[in-house]
């Protein structure tokens, strides 16, 4: 019965329809799933809530931001993406109400992490945090965002945990022992490291770290107490290897000077000998001592006087050294023990020299390697992880004419029982909000007055005439219907308002008629045009509704 009342003024109110109402039509992937809720701080998000996907290629998101309404990121990571599924141990997403043009460095991060843990829920232009979740076949991050304000552009930034590269590994390796192999050597020969000195160690580490990392805008985790206990190990096991170097450089020194002075002790005696020796041999002797005072140099020649000695070096000092005592030996001077003990001297400083020449070289290469390794596992103890950062600018503003404007305004069917005139008439009404309304969000008591307050503007189906008293307003029995809504739930509002008529002059000669209202009352409910039509009208007739 009501579908055949309704048929015909319903037909004639198609154009005012059309003009107020306009169907939302969906600018967020919605994945229907089970009703389960997921909860992620003070954000309660559904299977059914909104979704929307980062595209890491393009730094953007799939569709237009959600407003008013919980909502779900989902952010995939790929073999193609600036960090890969296998490398990223964690991502955090910090968004905000404002707009950055380039990334953010350290520092700024650091700002925002202090002042979202000062954050509390629906205070504004402060940053949020979303912690993502894995999960799905894809290993894809999942987060929950609380509701956002429409009309408004934002900036998320993902913050990446992720495993180091091992270019990043090596890089990170070599800085840390090129810092370390000083700070060891500097140790004024005490090796014992106290608390103090392994952190003082700790420290530089971390700035010369954090100075090369910030070239490239990356922050990192750095190790805590309790992996300052593995940085000591690895340094008292590297100071026995430094110990043992420094030792015998100490000795290496000590022989290199005792056999300059056998060589200066040679070079005294020589002169000597040239003016006061008188043996058959004494020309032989002098080109042979001669000799020895031009090879004196290359014997005083170690790893303490030439910085780049290296092991190959050794088997250049031994033939120098074979070619020194051949010479040596050359020299015939009978009877003189002074030469004999000088000659005695000689031949010991150079073998002593030799054996702590190759120690020294040894302890080098050994603490090289040591610290080769142990600057390995510091540096690994250290920075176990680096974040990396990408922003994504985001906007709840939808550039669509037609979908914009139907945040605004929505539809309705209602009763209006008109008391001054006894009559209750259904009507097709059109609701304008204030601002932007998802009609999707829950309507509670505590719901913004903007989001339930609306104008009424609609028109009445059911005739209100009274003879010689009233007529309908329009053609067809139908009536101008204004009001002001009030929504009570999030598809029933109550209404009041007038119904507009026309009012029959009280002298029948005088044809000169006025518009009167008389108050009503409603209860409404919000529909979708295109679905009640289709109810009340052909499939052709219902085509035009279609954009």
């Amino acid at each position: 019965m009501l579908k055949q009342f309704l048929r015909r003024p319903l037909r004639l109110c198609i154009p005012l329809a059309l003009l107020f109402s306009f169907q939302l039509r969906a600018q967020t992937v919605i994945t229907e799933k089970t009703k389960t809720k997921t909860v992620t701080g003070n954000v309660v998000v559904t299977g059914t809530s909104p979704e929307i996907e980062v595209d890491l290629g393009l730094n953007a998101f799939s569709n237009i931001l959600p407003f008013d309404t919980p909502f779900k990121i989902k952010l995939s990571l790929s073999d193609k993406t600036f960090v890969t599924r296998e490398q990223v141990i964690n991502v955090n997403a910090y968004y905000n109400k404002i707009t950055l043009a380039t990334k953010p460095d350290k520092a700024f991060i650091d700002k925002i992490k202090l002042e979202q843990a000062k954050n509390t829920e629906g205070k504004n232009y402060m940053w949020r945090k979303a912690e993502g979740t894995r999960a799905g076949a894809d290993d894809a991050f999942h987060f929950s965002i609380g509701k956002l304000p429409p009309n408004r552009d934002f900036t998320f930034i993902f913050e990446f945990e992720r495993k180091l590269t091992l270019e990043e590994k090596k890089k990170l390796q070599e800085i840390t022992q090129q810092k370390l192999r000083p700070l060891m050597k500097s140790s004024n020969g005490t090796f014992e490291f106290s608390v103090e000195k392994v952190n003082s160690i700790v420290i530089q580490i971390k700035e010369a770290l954090s100075e090369y990392l910030a070239k490239y805008n990356l922050a990192t985790q750095y190790a805590n107490e309790a992996d300052n206990l593995r940085i000591s190990e690895s340094v008292e096991l590297l100071s026995s290897n430094y110990e043992g170097e420094l030792l015998a450089k100490n000795q290496l020194e000590k022989t290199a000077v005792l056999l300059e002075e056998y060589l200066e002790t040679l070079d005294r005696f020589t002169t000597q000998y040239k003016m006061y020796g008188k043996d058959g041999q004494k020309a032989n002797n002098l080109i042979s001592l001669g000799k020895l005072l031009a090879m004196s140099a290359s014997l005083l020649e170690t790893p303490l006087s030439k910085p780049s000695f290296l092991a190959a070096d050794i088997s250049k000092q031994q033939t120098a050294n074979t070619a020194y005592l051949k010479e040596l030996d050359n020299i015939k001077i009978a009877g003189n023990k002074e030469f004999e003990t000088i000659k005695a001297n000689i031949k010991d400083g150079i073998e002593a020299l030799a054996h702590h020449t190759k120690a020294f070289v040894d302890q080098g290469l050994q603490a090289g390697n040591a610290t080769v390794a142990k600057a390995a596992t510091i540096a690994d103890v250290i920075v176990q992880s680096i974040f990396d950062y990408t922003i994504v600018a985001g906007t709840s503003f939808n550039s669509d004419f037609v979908t914009r404007a139907n945040t605004y305004i929505s539809a309705d069917l209602g009763l209006a029982l008109i008391p001054s005139a006894g009559k209750m008439v259904p009507y097709l009404g059109t609701n304008i909000y204030f601002r932007p309304v998802n009609r999707n969000e829950k309507v509670t008591w505590s719901t913004n007055m903007a989001k339930r307050v609306s104008l009424l503007v609609g028109l009445s189906v059911g005739s209100i005439a009274k003879p010689n008293y009233r007529a309908d307003l329009l053609a067809n029995s139908m009536n101008l219907v204004t009001g002001v809504g009030f929504r009570v739930a999030s598809f029933v509002r109550f209404n009041g308002g007038y119904v507009w008529f026309t009012k029959i002059n009280d002298n029948p000669l005088n044809t000169n008629n006025s518009i009167a209202g008389k108050p009503f009352v409603s209860l409404s409910f919000d529909i979708d045009v295109r679905t009640v039509f289709s109810g009340l009208f052909s499939a052709d007739q219902v085509k035009i509704l279609k954009p």
